[in-house]
């Protein structure tokens, strides 16, 4: 009896040094009662429960099962177990135990918000809302309790219950520093990105040894785009707790945000490994996924995060991207609609849906949703000081038109020009340096110069309602003359095959370069064709392609009025969607234009033509990636061209 007692004593000590952070101590009197009794059950799970505090939850759940083996019928062993297995990804085991110990005592509320919080991780959604709410009626001072539910809300996408659920667990609690962690990530959520960060810097100040903090924080950072700042917070939460496997899924979505993929890659699948249920962990590897044009791969990544988190706007306009790129147009589609039911602000997703609509044809609704480009995370336009235009009568005014976007975006919609100076006004137009030469005087704004109004250059064909039968098709619409075109008709003249003109790589700056563009290899085959002459119009890439000799038009020194020049004094154009396609079109020149599989939008679904520009001709993919079929394709239509005497596009 004397040493039961001093056992006990040892326990009663152990417990008040452990909850007084005093953990030496506790692990010295846990040491000396098991000792004293090595089986009793209360020290070993003690001992656990001080190995888990300490991270060790390994070695922890070793000493918590001994303790569930001699006493089967505690319900706070099984509890306790379940919260280390957890801690260690094992979430079906962890379930159990919660199950277990709700077995023995039904009104454990403690057990019921485990439960709740691993069935929520497990992806079942619906009964983890009713064990927390179960715990909830228990013990409804509880702010752990609270905290927990606020997290289930949260991945149920019920955001405004989740921020009341965490508020609530703050006024029981006001230094709770999860419950400031998780209210963060409600509020970055709902785009109230400067309250998230706020919430979350009180939550590092309350525990600045948080690793869950630091990863939330690079998240809100995120959203702001402080993409550095992102990357060293999610490294430091790494450092703090290795095991986290937000903190890796974060530093992967930061260094996919700066285009760093195949560094992505490796915190991808330790976040997975880590924590395989995981949902952002899902998506990020599909992103990198996708950007190695493994959509398929990319497509069962982004299921899989729905599956995890079905309310997530994001991830249903990921899985969008990637049912375009396999050529699924119409469930696509549905994808982004559902993205924007459930985010009605959600920008990226209302430009990804009016892209699709413009694919279909649908221009005249397509443009008009076009319009939320500018609330994109992603799209920089400099304000402006004058009021936008809404496309009613000018009356004499002055409209200042401000390019944006690619090269080839402007030369395509610079034809809508004379239309708006037919609005009774005067157009001056804010354009790229490099193709001010190809734009007539009248319309040249110097760079700081104000208007009455302005209009972005790619809102004119929604300001215009332009639909398929009022597209302004009439080419050329560019014109050069002079001496430019002298010049490069007498450096022309002295070959009298059919002349073509060959572009194979666009801006790699653009974020579908990868699939847009090819390498110059793949055009060998076109060397076979009898008659015909290759000129590169490929600026500062001096291809050499065995099998095609290709003559060097491009000069490092030359302005686009030279490219336009040559490819006046050429027969034809083969690019792919790059500036020189446009500005051949433009021209009113035979181009053949070579897409990708998933082709921007505005060369629309199957055809082989475009409204847009009546000499061009389409070759499309018919395999995601496949180029060498695209130009058997166009070899065979070469040899008949050139063998009819180079009539017709």
């Amino acid at each position: 009896m004397p040493q039961l007692r001093n056992v006990l004593d040892l326990l009663k000590s152990g417990l008040e040094h452990q909850r007084a952070g005093r953990l030496g101590a506790a692990a010295a009197c846990y040491e000396e009662a098991l000792a004293l009794d090595p089986e009793n059950p209360d020290a070993l799970h003690l001992k656990g429960m001080l190995l888990y505090q300490q991270g060790e939850p390994e070695t922890a759940a070793f000493w918590i099962e001994r303790a569930v083996r001699i006493r089967p019928g505690v319900p706070m062993f099984h509890n306790n177990l379940g919260t280390v297995l957890a801690a260690l990804g094992r979430l079906e085991q962890a379930r159990d135990c919660y199950r277990r110990a709700l077995e023995l005592d039904a009104r454990y509320a403690e057990a019921h918000s485990n439960l709740g919080s691993v069935l929520q991780q497990l992806g079942e959604l619906a009964s983890a809302l009713e064990h927390h709410e179960a715990a909830l009626k228990l013990a409804p001072g509880r702010a752990e309790a609270y905290n927990n539910y606020g997290n289930a809300l949260r991945a149920a996408s019920r955001l405004a219950e989740a921020e009341r659920a965490f508020r609530r667990a703050l006024q029981l609690r006001p230094d709770y520093a999860e419950a400031w962690l998780n209210l963060s990530s409600v509020l970055r959520e709902t785009d109230r990105t400067e309250e998230a960060e706020l919430a979350c810097r009180r939550s590092l100040a309350l525990n600045p040894t948080l690793a869950e903090a630091h990863a939330n924080l690079s998240a809100v950072l995120l959203a702001t785009r402080r993409l550095r700042e992102a990357e060293a917070a999610a490294r430091q939460a790494i450092r703090l707790k290795p095991q986290l496997a937000e903190a890796h899924a974060n530093l992967a979505a930061a260094l996919i945000e700066q285009k760093r993929y195949a560094e992505a890659a490796l915190p991808c699948h330790q976040a997975l490994k880590l924590n395989p249920h995981l949902a952002e962990a899902h998506a990020n590897l599909g992103d990198v996924l996708a950007w190695r044009m493994r959509d398929a791969e990319a497509l069962a990544c982004y299921d899989a995060a729905l599956r995890l988190r079905p309310g997530s706007a994001e991830f249903w306009n990921k899985r969008g991207f990637a049912l375009e790129q396999l050529g699924r147009w119409e469930e696509a589609l549905e994808c982004f609609e559902q993205a924007v039911l459930r985010k009605p602000d959600f920008a990226e997703a209302r430009t990804n849906r009016a892209m699709a609509w413009l694919r279909r044809g649908e221009l005249e609704r397509g443009f008009a949703e076009y319009e939320w480009r500018f609330r994109r995370k992603d799209f920089v336009a400099p304000a402006r000081p004058e009021p936008r235009w809404e496309g009613d009568a000018l009356e004499g005014r002055t409209l200042l038109v401000v390019a944006e976007q690619g090269l080839g975006d402007t030369i395509q919609f610079l034809r809508y020009l004379p239309l708006v100076e037919g609005r009774g006004g005067r157009v001056r137009f804010q354009c790229p340096p490099r193709l001010r030469p190809l734009v007539a005087e009248r319309w040249l704004a110097e760079p700081d110069e104000r208007g009455d109004l302005h209009a972005p250059l790619l809102s004119l064909p929604h300001l215009m309602r332009t639909t398929l039968a009022t597209i302004p098709a009439r080419t050329p619409y560019l014109e050069v003359t002079g001496e430019h075109v002298q010049r490069w008709e007498r450096r022309l003249a002295v070959v009298r095959a059919f002349k073509i003109g060959l572009a194979w790589a666009g801006n790699p700056e653009h974020p579908q370069d990868r699939r847009r563009s090819m390498a110059p290899e793949l055009l060998a085959p076109l060397g076979k064709v009898a008659g015909a002459s290759f000129f590169s119009l490929q600026r500062g890439w001096r291809a050499r392609i065995p099998g095609l000799e290709l003559h060097e038009l491009e000069e490092q020194t030359g302005t686009v009025l030279d490219t336009a020049a040559a490819i006046l004094n050429l027969d034809l154009v083969i690019s792919v969607d790059t500036m020189v396609a446009h500005l051949a079109g433009a021209l009113g020149k035979p181009v053949w234009l070579l897409l990708s599989f998933c082709a921007d939008w505005r060369w629309m679904l199957d055809r082989e033509d475009t409204p847009w520009y009546p000499t061009m001709r389409l070759f499309r993919q018919r395999r995601p990636g496949e180029w060498t079929e695209v130009v058997e394709r166009v070899r065979q239509a070469l040899v008949r061209l050139v063998g009819e005497g180079g009539q017709g596009p």
